[in-house]
């Protein structure tokens, strides 16, 4: 008989939060549980516990604090995925948990009394011990699930961003800073592209240039055929715990240019460039000598995203829930 995981999470369920229920799912018994901030919701969280043999949380948030608490209850396992607001920490745009004088001792008992959490980088583990100490811990790379032909493309002279389009993940993903980029580099396109959740799209159509297109998220073809014309994949952010489209860019041959804000440098390697801080006029000039000397597919970039594959994390992942499972 299978064990039961029960898979917590918002109901914003991102691309790479449905990998994992995929990859779970392949081997165990999955429930997916949509948490919402309601009374009625954390007695139906309780009771779900008791019906399964593990609790899997993406992020150390309030969610991940009670499934911990309900599991010591039941005699439950429990794992978080640590990546993202849990572990950030950054004053100068007032983001991450850490920064909630209430809240970050949630996500600190939740880390410390999980029975292992998982950082998806270096960077987020190194955060996650500066807040906590886990029982136990391992870092495994986020996952790209694309299927990319380099061979088959043709790279347009434009920068492509991709993220979350709200008043809080578009400062937090520099959206700002790339059209103010933009306004140095006239003749070159400029391209973000992403969901639209209030009325920050409005705003930001508004402040950009003539060169910005913005387009509201439609289908991930729509987005493969940005990332496979794209020459230049650009992340401004003030902070990622990991960067899952910048690793997607980069498998399709785009050369990413990063602020090297939290694990965006991790990620990128040596496969593209780090620009310090956040000085739009800066920013532009790299990219203008990037213009000026290539104009082709980033190899180098297509082999660095190999190390986020989904086949490598799915066997980490298998792994350290089967021997949680048999302990």
């Amino acid at each position: 008989m299978k064990k039961k995981i029960l898979y917590i999470c918002r109901k914003s369920i991102h691309h790479f939060k449905q990998l994992d229920y995929r990859f779970l799912s392949e081997k165990y018994d999955v429930t997916l549980f949509y948490f919402t901030y309601s009374p009625i919701t954390t007695i139906k969280l309780f009771m779900a516990i008791r019906k399964h043999d593990l609790a899997f949380c993406w992020f150390g948030n309030i969610w991940s604090f009670l499934a911990v608490i309900f599991s010591k209850i039941w005699r439950k396992k429990t794992v978080i995925v640590a990546g993202g607001h849990d572990v950030a920490n950054v004053p100068e745009i007032h983001y991450g948990l850490v920064q909630h004088k209430i809240m970050k001792h949630f996500t600190r008992f939740a880390f410390t009394y999980a029975d292992l959490v998982l950082p998806v980088s270096k960077t987020a583990e190194n955060r996650l011990f500066n807040l906590a100490k886990p029982k136990q811990s391992c870092m495994i790379y986020n996952a790209v699930d694309i299927h990319p032909k380099p061979q088959m493309y043709s790279k347009k002279k434009q920068v492509l961003t991709v993220g979350m389009i709200s008043r809080k993940s578009s400062l937090v993903k520099g959206h700002h800073t790339f059209i103010n980029v933009a306004r140095y580099l006239p003749e070159i396109p400029f391209i973000l592209y992403g969901q639209n959740k209030d009325g920050t799209i409005d705003v930001l159509r508004k402040q950009a240039p003539e060169n910005v297109r913005i387009i509201e998220h439609s289908t991930r073809d729509d987005l493969y055929d940005l990332y496979a014309e794209s020459l230049i994949y650009g992340q401004f952010s003030y902070d990622e715990s990991f960067g899952v489209t910048v690793a997607e860019a980069m498998a399709y041959g785009c050369t990413p240019v990063v602020c090297d804000s939290g694990a965006l440098g991790e990620v990128i390697d040596n496969s593209g460039y780090k620009i310090s801080g956040h000085n739009p006029e800066i920013i532009a000039e790299q990219l203008k000598k990037i213009f000026m000397t290539e104009a082709q597919i980033n190899y180098k970039a297509i082999e660095r995203s190999k190390e986020f594959s989904k086949e490598k994390r799915k066997q980490k992942l298998l792994e350290q829930v089967q021997k949680l499972m048999n302990f």
